[in-house]
């Protein structure tokens, strides 16, 4: 061995070990890790309409890094690493005013894999229960929530017929009182609001109270001269009624008047592919040989209408699909002009799909005219506008038909 060549070897690494410091060999022998043999997003999967914020607990041991789906109403607030192998991601969520739940995803990305956790918000109608109250004559009835702050109910402007009870209070369970000074002698039910307080947050409770059975008459007394004369008495009733005089001297006149009336119903959705058919049938109290029946036949659903999970779809049923997932992730943003666009993306790719052009109260059978981009982070890989026609809708979802071969499911 040449002692000579070892000597200066050892001159030039002396000086920079010393410099590199104590952990000197681990930098000349170690390799950071870079892909994941671990990893975890742990945490609730939904939260209430007035959650402030949502902590997830990440399980990693590589570094990570968190992002969302583009909602505007939920942000990554913070995301730390508090050891080599956990961390916190704090979400920042806004109020929910609708009664609609709404979703939003965080993914979780270390070295080439990611993985997500889809977070639902439940609407402020699952937040106050009931979410809308009805009285019956002067029973009482509660109004129970949550509330993470001070709070204060009241009785809407013109509606002193309400009563509370309990009405305001700190931060926990809050169980309000409600009920009605009288019990609503008018022909037909009123209706009325609270107003709800919450900190800085404002929501309105219906309140419905029910008509009492009442029979009515217009006017007080009559007057006639010795000669006598014909009576003639309008009534107002929500109930059937049979007719008693005091004296014989007053005889009442049966007719065969008709007494006009409006029945109402309501017809439910079909949420079967089969149709179906019912009878409504009236027949008299007094005479039941007198009736008469009326048939309501009712289509089945389309199947694609069964299909209630956001995304884009073939028409086959199959998940239409660029790449190893389903696009079956919906949010809506607004725009800084103003308008909306409608977003659906892939869990695997990070890919979205953005949809402008869609009317959410759009008619069924109607036509659109969208614009569709692909993008994957900052690049477009596809831009084009189509023709959808509109399959069907209700209170949370959109259907629409594209080019006969697609199916978009859009969450309103």
């Amino acid at each position: 061995m040449n002692f000579t060549n070892s000597r200066g070897l050892l001159r030039f690494f002396i000086p920079v070990l010393l410099l590199l410091g104590a952990n000197a060999c681990d930098f000349l022998f170690e390799f950071e890790q870079t892909e994941p043999t671990v990893i975890e997003l742990i945490g609730a999967d939904n939260c209430q309409a007035l959650t402030n914020d949502v902590i997830l607990t990440v399980n990693c041991d590589v570094k990570w890094t968190a992002s969302m789906d583009g909602v505007s109403w939920a942000r990554i607030e913070s995301q730390t690493s508090t050891s080599r192998t956990e961390g916190l991601i704090v979400l920042s969520i806004d109020p929910n005013r609708g009664t609609a739940d709404r979703y939003c995803t965080v993914v979780l990305t270390a070295g080439s894999l990611s993985i997500s956790k889809t977070i639902t918000q439940f609407g402020i109608s699952k937040y106050f229960n009931p979410g809308e109250i009805t009285l019956t004559g002067m029973e009482e009835s509660i109004l129970s929530f949550e509330s993470p702050d001070n709070w204060v109910v009241s009785v809407g402007e013109g509606e002193e017929w309400i009563k509370l009870q309990n009405a305001q209070g700190e931060a926990g369970l809050a169980n309000v009182l409600v009920s009605a000074i009288d019990a609503n002698e008018n022909v037909g039910s009123r209706s009325g609001m609270l107003n709800v307080n919450i900190g800085n947050e404002a929501f309105t409770i219906p309140v419905v109270q029910g008509q009492k059975d009442v029979v009515l008459a217009d006017g007080a007394s009559a007057s006639f001269d010795y000669k006598g004369g014909d009576l003639s008495i309008a009534t107002h009733s929500n109930i059937n009624y049979k007719i008693e005089i005091s004296d014989r001297w007053i005889k009442h006149v049966s007719t065969k008047a008709l007494n006009d009336a409006t029945e109402l119903f309501s017809v439910e959705r079909n949420s079967d592919v089969n149709p179906r058919t019912a009878t409504i049938l009236f027949t008299g109290i007094e005479n039941p040989d007198v009736c008469v029946s009326v048939t309501v036949n009712q289509e089945g659903i389309n199947p694609l209408l069964q299909n209630r999970l956001p995304g884009l779809y073939g028409l086959g049923g199959q998940t239409y699909t660029f790449g190893q997932q389903g696009w079956n992730l919906s949010s809506r943003v607004q725009n800084a002009n103003g308008s909306f666009e409608y977003r659906i993306m892939n869990r695997s790719s990070l890919s979205v799909i953005s949809i402008t052009g869609i009317d959410p109260e759009a008619a069924d059978g109607s036509t659109l005219a969208i614009r569709v981009e692909g993008k994957q982070k900052a690049d477009t890989f596809f831009s084009q506008s189509y023709s959808a026609s509109v399959l069907g809708s209700d209170e949370e979802l959109i259907w629409l038909v594209v080019n006969s071969s697609v199916l978009l499911v859009i969450q309103k």
